[in-house]
């Protein structure tokens, strides 16, 4: 069943250790920390047919432990032009995602993906550790090209109270999605890893 996936990001330069703080203080709970891989796919190199359409396809590897225990996830993220108009007026990022887990190699997840014509067209990796609190998950992503917090809730009141009472600012965060930072920030891509 599809997820309506309501989020800002917020980049930090503070090793996280004033958000983290504020966490505990307000009694989130640490749900995981993990490292992820995540390959974009696409008809095409930068603007491929799904980019056009405002679709995403993503596969992930996740690892929390041992690599032997990696977890893969497709996703596929779309939006209507109703999740485009409140995406505009929030200036927050709105989109409807289904995910499924996946079992198999990611050569054989590749081999299915590019087989019916879709190709890897960016990828990116970063350690997550997630925490949840009162209907609302906060991330502390640390990728390549920088460090984000990332807000995701139901809706976009929750978002911004989460952010206010972390101490940040929730004009200050970006609806831009992890791909269009990394771009921005000229991250080159390369195939993920078994």
């Amino acid at each position: 069943m599809p997820v309506l996936e309501v989020e800002l990001k917020f980049p930090v330069s503070d090793e996280f250790s004033a958000v983290l703080e504020r966490l505990r203080e307000l009694g989130y709970t640490e749900l995981s920390e993990r490292r992820e891989e995540n390959s974009i796919f696409d008809t095409d190199q930068e603007n491929g047919r799904l980019h056009e359409a405002g679709v995403l396809l993503r596969v992930r590897k996740a690892v929390s432990g041992s690599p032997e225990a990696a977890v893969y996830t497709l996703t596929v993220k779309t939006r209507s032009a109703e999740e485009l108009d409140r995406e505009t007026s929030s200036g927050m990022k709105v989109r409807r995602e289904h995910e499924i887990e996946l079992g198999g190699s990611a050569s054989d997840i590749f081999g299915i993906l590019e087989g019916i014509g879709f190709r890897v067209v960016f990828c990116y990796g970063k350690v997550r550790r997630e925490f949840r609190g009162e209907g609302v998950s906060v991330c502390l992503d640390r990728l390549d090209f920088g460090d984000f917090v990332e807000i995701e809730a139901s809706d976009e009141e929750s978002i911004r109270k989460a952010a206010r009472a972390i101490g940040l600012d929730p004009e200050s965060g970006t609806a831009l999605s992890y791909v269009e930072l990394g771009r921005h920030a000229g991250r080159d891509r390369k195939r993920m890893r078994e």
